[in-house]
């Protein structure tokens, strides 16, 4: 349900700085905030719905900055946790579902865990340019109808498939296996036609017909999209002030790789092609050096860490003390695999903090204000959404209300109030708000429960990609 009218009471509220501001009430109205006042002056303000209370903290939306669209564990799909390579080999025989009924199921996940915007990469292949532009379509009516804000990055790749490198060396050897039964592995499709899907996209999107919805370019990453691909992205890019987002960087493969490709690593590509401007958001980025973290820095790159996916995945530990140092703009995404299995993003930024800690006793981490900003506001910066992830007048009316009255006696002696937010469960989300609208109310979602209605691969699917798995091993090794 939308309020035209609410007000917020807040016993405690994170200001865009990261700091804390004591009993505060925040003023929304038509989808913004009007004000941010104390209690007492707001007290007297008419209004038709007043929420929170003393034991409440209440955050700016959150921001789920890289993410693919995925409700469930892809574990519960029958794609084990593997290193990414052998993953997305994996991937090739999961089951399908209808994109709408997928995405509003999603939007129900991602309101329980406070999150209000994302960054959707999508991932899927349709056999045409029509069928890739109704998939897109019934995403972006999914996320518009489940309340919650998305980038829709489209994606983009003319090689790759179903591995990196030398592909026609592997589908040799792969057909010495299978024979001619290859036909299954996924057509990509013409660059001009998904340009075209997206040009459409982009405009339909603007007359406001998917509500806050971005269209962005979604090349998948160096190892997937040739040089010509990614130097067309740029170029259009820079005309239209259009996002990028790719993945860059995410294992040890892919660094391997670039060093093979170009002769100033993947990072000096992309600079040579383009692409390193404040349009830029890269996700992942475990294998940056410093040099490469300094040059993303210069270029206003922004870079989103995903800690579960890179442990789940074998990726490794992203090297965010290096990242901040150089003055990145550090967003936070789940990729859809935290190891939670949901999208409970506070959880991925506590995991995130204590992965950045050092055996050394005069090593204080990560500051909880610096980690509570990338699920926030560092998220709306890396969309160039400044309104997006705060608390302040003029932004977007987004907040998460979090109970924090089991911590009463801690809060009684001086604990910290985001410290307690940060270590809490999904249950102590009392209510979030998109743009004046609540999506979760006293703990449950507005939208009714979807329940899962996917398409399971025939048994088939699975034995090629297990006939497949030893030769993909030993292509990467």
């Amino acid at each position: 349900m939308t309020e035209d009218r609410l007000i917020l009471d807040a016993g405690w509220l994170v200001e865009p700085a990261g700091t804390v501001r004591r009993d505060a009430a925040v003023l929304i109205e038509h989808g913004r905030i009007r004000a941010i006042e104390n209690r007492s002056e707001l007290a007297g303000v008419e209004v038709k719905l007043r929420l929170g209370g003393p034991d409440v903290l209440v955050l700016p939306g959150l921001v789920n900055a890289h993410q693919h669209g995925r409700p469930d564990d892809t574990v519960n799909l029958g794609i084990a946790d593997a290193p990414l390579e052998c993953w997305l080999v994996d991937l090739l025989a999961s089951p399908e579902e209808d994109p709408y009924r997928r995405t509003l199921r999603h939007t129900v996940q991602l309101a329980r865990a406070g999150i209000t915007t994302v960054v959707h990469m999508h991932s899927s292949f349709p056999p045409t340019a029509e069928a890739y532009d109704t998939e897109l379509r019934a995403v972006l009516s999914g996320y518009h109808d489940g309340g919650i804000r998305v980038v829709l990055a489209v994606a983009l790749r003319d090689r790759g498939v179903p591995v990196y490198g030398d592909t026609d060396k592997f589908l040799t050897k792969a057909r010495a296996v299978l024979g001619n039964d290859l036909d299954w592995l996924p057509a990509l499709p013409a660059r001009d036609a998904v340009f075209e899907v997206i040009d459409g996209l982009r405009d339909d999107a603007a007359t406001g017909r998917f509500g806050d919805a971005h269209i962005a370019y979604g090349p998948a990453g160096p190892p997937w999209c040739s040089d010509a691909l990614l130097a067309a992205i740029a170029q259009r890019s820079t005309t239209s002030g259009t996002i990028v987002h790719t993945h860059l960087l995410e294992t040890r493969g892919e660094r391997r790789f670039g060093a093979r490709e170009h002769e100033r690593g993947a990072v000096g590509a992309l600079a040579d092609l383009g692409l390193l401007s404040d349009r830029l958001l890269i996700a992942h980025g475990v294998w940056l050096d410093a040099h490469d973290c300094h040059l993303l820095a210069s270029s206003g790159v922004s870079v989103v860490t995903n800690p579960s996916s890179n442990l789940r995945l074998h990726a490794g530990i992203a090297p965010i003390g290096e990242l901040l140092d150089a003055g990145v703009n550090v967003a936070l995404g789940t990729d859809n695999l935290t190891l939670g299995g949901e999208d409970e993003i506070l959880q991925d930024a506590r995991l995130l903090r204590a992965l950045q800690r050092t055996p050394e006793v005069s090593d204080t981490g990560l500051d909880v204000g610096v980690i509570l900003s990338m699920a926030t506001k560092s998220g709306g910066l890396a969309i160039g959404r400044p309104d997006v992830g705060v608390l302040s007048p003029g932004a977007v009316g987004d907040a998460v209300l979090i109970n924090l009255a089991s911590g009463r006696d801690a809060l009684r002696i001086g604990s910290d109030p985001r410290e307690l937010a940060l270590a809490s469960r999904p249950t102590a989300i009392s209510h979030t708000i998109a743009a004046g609208r609540i999506l979760v109310d006293a703990g449950e979602p507005v939208i009714g429960p979807c329940r899962q209605s996917v398409r399971w691969p025939d048994a088939s699917d699975r034995r090629r990609v297990e006939a497949l798995m030893p030769l993909v091993r030993h292509h990467y090794e």
